[in-house]
């Protein structure tokens, strides 16, 4: 009988270590089993909040679906339009042409200044001259890039309050490197991790050479990072690169544009609508 009473009492305290190391363990930040939209397994108490809520990843931050926010820049964080199309017309009238409206400038925003000359200069511009355009308006841009721009109402406090959570923050932009590194410490001293524009050795978006530079230099999974643009280019980008995107309604594009291409659920209104998809 002693015996056998012995062997119970074996039993059950091997049952009890095993409960405990599924659900106590689990609630002092253990990992639950899980799927790739989240928690498979856990229970309510569990997880942090919900089985949705309750995501992990090996170099992630237990509870988050991403571990960092990239932006696009120009209609994105700031209004660019007022010192862009001032470039655009200085160039224009250095060569004799009549002066373009902002909202002929702004539709053609958002593909780097090559592309914008391309649009709004004459199509039989030699190319030396259009070589001497890129450089005069890149000149200009260069000295007055702030004179007009201005952050989008809210921008600084969603990225105060992404730092705050310890999320990285970094923009990448077809902008000129050296313009967007003045502008993001400029307007957001601090609070950007990291800031990549235009150069000689990576494509511009919307290929994904850029994206891919700044997650190997970050050492991010592209899973777990969210890009939030305001174009038809910073969707093509985020997808190329296998990256989650949401598009934002207050930038250079018309909103019903924006939904066609991300959904209802892909385009944020205001920037706190941000980090409800956090």
């Amino acid at each position: 009988m002693g015996t056998v009473i012995a062997t119970v009492i074996v039993l059950a305290a091997v049952i009890l270590a095993f409960i405990w190391t599924r659900t106590g363990n689990r609630k002092a930040g253990g990992k639950c089993s899980q799927n790739s939209g989240g928690c498979a397994t856990c229970d309510d108490t569990a997880c942090p909040a919900s089985k949705t809520a309750c995501y992990t990843h090996s170099d992630g931050i237990a509870g988050r679906r991403f571990d960092a926010v990239f932006f696009d820049m120009d209609g994105t964080l700031l209004d660019t339009a007022g010192d862009l199309t001032a470039a655009m017309n200085y160039v224009r009238g250095i060569h004799g042409l009549p002066l373009v409206p902002e909202d002929r400038v702004i539709p053609e925003l958002g593909n780097g200044i090559i592309n914008l000359l391309k649009k709004l200069l004459p199509e039989d511009i030699t190319e030396e001259e259009f070589k001497t355009c890129i450089r005069e308006f890149s000149d200009f841009y260069a000295e007055h890039s702030q004179k007009k721009t201005y952050a989008y109402d809210g921008i600084r406090n969603l990225l105060e309050e992404l730092k705050a959570q310890n999320y990285k923050v970094a923009v990448i932009t077809n902008k000129n490197d050296d313009v967007a590194r003045v502008l993001s410490s400029s307007f957001f001293p601090g609070l950007v991790d990291f800031t990549l524009g235009r150069t000689d050795f990576l494509e511009r978006k919307p290929a994904p050479a850029m994206m891919r530079y700044v997650l190997s230099k970050l050492e991010l999974d592209p899973g777990r990072v969210l890009y939030v643009g305001d174009s038809e280019v910073d969707y093509e980008f985020a997808s190329a690169a296998g990256v989650p995107c949401v598009l934002v309604s207050w930038g250079f594009r018309d909103r019903n544009e924006l939904v066609k291409i991300a959904g209802e659920k892909g385009v944020a209104d205001v920037p706190s609508q941000i980090g409800e998809v956090l």
